[in-house]
């Protein structure tokens, strides 16, 4: 008896475990995940048309999506939010402007809350700073913040990039540029990295003041900065390594306790006055860094001319290359030119090389399309006719993104609409892209292709309700999406009847892939009555009735045409779109945890019913001993 007491304990015991198991399995199924996707739009079809709206609704952890467009300045404030994600679309075409009033972007948290904000921003162009002080992302209070990606622009006397108490930020791969200050500038900042940017033609290229310490710089191109490359006061312990100096009024400044080296590898510096005799592609005696003491013990490049061997021979002498157009489109020509002279003989080869790409000619002049996308130094040097190479001529070449953005097509005008039959009516569209249009295509969904030019006059439509879908294409051979108009050619000079119905399809509409959109064309009307509601999702489906459900199974814009009809058979159309979304959530839940769809008391019965056939089964197996 006490063995099976014993028994009916631990079954017990076990009943209770699997009830606290499923009390934890729903718990766990209705606690909502945090980190959503909210997107912007500024011509509307999306959650919010402005940036600052959507940060106002957003919760810690979301991610914000906009849409290219131009947008007003944001303020992110650390006390509703501790971080958050902002996306471009394209950096070239998402733009926020702070038409030169105040900063652009401004992050922060204050000293007195003890928290670091985080910041995620990348994929935009950030412009027009405007005021003393005022900068186009300013971050303060910042920590485990990225800025990735973007263009920073004209800021007109603060900085590009202001980072003031802020740690372990990483600001990577974009090109800041036209800042009356600073292009990047660090104040009581510590322990952030500053890697792979194209910083040029501001007054200083990077500025460490008031103990921003143990930063890491490297593998920038800091050029044509009015005063110098680098400037660092109160600051020590940052390292800078692979840096590219050119053309600045001062490359560095110097005077505390830095290093300009790491790994045996140092900076270029085009004004450094040593040789490289041994052709180990590293100076060979270190660069002063002007300022105090310092020096980079590994200088890379833009070497004096070798020394003259022991056989008397003079090295020849490469001048700086020629690259035109720089930077350049992915795929786009690219004219290579150098040239050499040689004082005791003749030039007889020539080589060019990318630090991306390796050997790419080895001819004077060439042109050549298909570099990869990046920043490449690329160096030239040239032979003598006794087998000699000069030393490396280098110059930086930037090849922007390869991944190229699909141009757009834009309906300027179709008149005059309604149409009479065999009345001449004038099409005009045209085009944008980041290279050229070099197509278009206009089909009625009528008479099918109509015109392949930009703008066409036609007289020869047939009568009926036209959806009119215009079309460009780059030089990529990339199509654009299609652009659509309603265009009504009536049997007769007069426009629609007034006893016409009229269609209202409602919207615009919005929703997330796979999720039903309702739509209403309630708002229709005819004097008398209407007797179909016909719908047009614009992916290939359709549906009768003043209200319809669908639902779609991709991302896109889509345009909705509803065409009513009345009971003398008169009809009209209205056309909206619906703009679906792909939720950050979508697709996380794996199938296997699809039980936790039932309800939880569904679950407590199923346990319930499984505990007493797991007893009945154990008095069965004790009977039959």
């Amino acid at each position: 008896m006490k063995l099976i007491l014993g028994y009916i304990r631990s079954l017990q015991l076990a009943f209770i475990i699997i009830l606290l198991a499923s009390v934890c399995i729903y718990t766990i199924k209705n606690c909502e995940a945090t980190g959503n996707t909210i997107y912007v739009d500024d011509s509307g079809g999306a959650d919010y048309t402005n940036i600052q709206d959507a940060i106002d609704n957003a919760s810690d952890g979301d991610t914000i999506y906009v849409y290219s467009g131009t947008y007003e300045s944001i303020i992110i404030k650390g006390e509703n939010i501790g971080e958050i994600t902002i996306i471009g679309e394209n950096k070239d075409t998402t733009i926020i402007d702070g038409l030169d009033s105040g900063h652009v972007i401004r992050a922060y948290e204050t000293q007195l809350s003890g928290n670091k904000i985080q910041i995620h921003i990348s994929d935009f162009t950030i412009k027009n700073a405007g005021g003393s002080g005022f900068d186009c992302i300013s971050l303060s209070y910042s920590e485990n913040s990225t800025i990735i990606g973007n263009k920073i622009l004209n800021g007109d006397v603060g900085e590009g990039i202001q980072l003031d108490h802020c740690s372990e930020v990483t600001i990577q791969d974009n090109i800041i540029t036209n800042c009356q200050g600073s292009g990047i500038s660090l104040s009581i900042s510590d322990n952030n990295i500053i890697d792979n940017n194209l910083i040029q033609n501001n007054q200083k290229g990077i500025h460490l003041s008031s103990t921003s310490n143990n930063n890491i710089i490297s593998y920038n191109t800091i050029r044509s900065n009015s005063q110098y490359g680098i400037y660092i006061i109160q600051s020590i312990n940052n390292r800078f390594y692979e840096n590219d100096f050119t053309d600045n009024d001062q490359n560095a400044q110097d005077s505390l306790s830095n290093h300009w080296s790491y790994n045996s590898k140092g900076n270029y510096w085009d004004d450094y006055n040593g040789y490289d005799n041994d052709s180990d592609k590293i100076g060979d005696i270190p660069y002063k860094i002007p300022g105090g003491n310092n020096v980079d013990e590994y200088p890379l490049g833009y070497f004096k001319e070798p020394e003259s061997p022991e056989d008397g021979n003079q090295l020849p002498t490469a001048y700086l290359p020629s690259i035109s157009p720089n930077p350049a489109n992915y795929k786009e020509i690219i004219l290579f030119s150098g040239s050499g002279f040689d004082s005791d003989g003749y030039i007889t080869g020539y080589n060019w090389r990318s630090s991306i790409d390796g050997e790419i000619s080895t001819q004077s002049t060439f042109s050549m399309a298909g570099l990869s996308s990046g920043t490449h130094t690329i160096y030239f040097i040239v032979k003598d006719n006794e087998g000699a190479w000069s030393s490396e001529k280098t110059k930086i070449l930037i090849i922007n993104s390869s991944l190229n953005q699909a141009p757009m097509a834009y309906i300027d005008s179709i008149t005059p609409n309604p149409a009479s039959e065999r009345e001449s009516i004038f099409f005009i569209g045209h085009g944008t892209d980041e290279g050229v249009i070099t197509g278009w295509k206009w089909t009625s969904s009528i008479d099918g292709v109509i015109s392949l030019n930009e703008s066409f006059e036609l007289s020869n439509l047939s009568t009926g309700i036209h959806i009119i879908y215009f079309q460009v294409i780059d030089n990529d051979n990339e199509w654009s999406p299609q652009d659509t108009y309603i265009l009504t050619i009536n049997n007769d000079s007069s426009i629609i009847p007034p006893n016409y119905p009229v269609a209202n399809s409602g919207g615009p509409y919005s929703s997330i892939v796979n999720e039903e959109v309702n739509f209403d064309g309630s708002g229709s009307y005819d004097d008398r009555f209407i007797i179909e509601y016909f719908w047009d999702f614009g992916d290939g489906n359709n549906g009768n009735g003043m209200f319809q459900s669908h639902s779609y199974n991709a991302p896109g814009n889509y345009s909705v045409i509803l065409t009513v009809t009345d009971e003398e058979g008169n009809s009209s159309t209205d056309m909206t779109y619906v703009s679906i979304f792909q939720s950050a959530n979508q697709g996380s839940n794996s199938g296997i945890l699809s039980i936790l769809d039932i309800s939880f008391p569904v679950v407590i019965a199923i346990v319930f019913v499984c505990a007493i056939a797991v007893i009945a089964l154990f008095f069965f197996w004790i009977k039959k001993k």
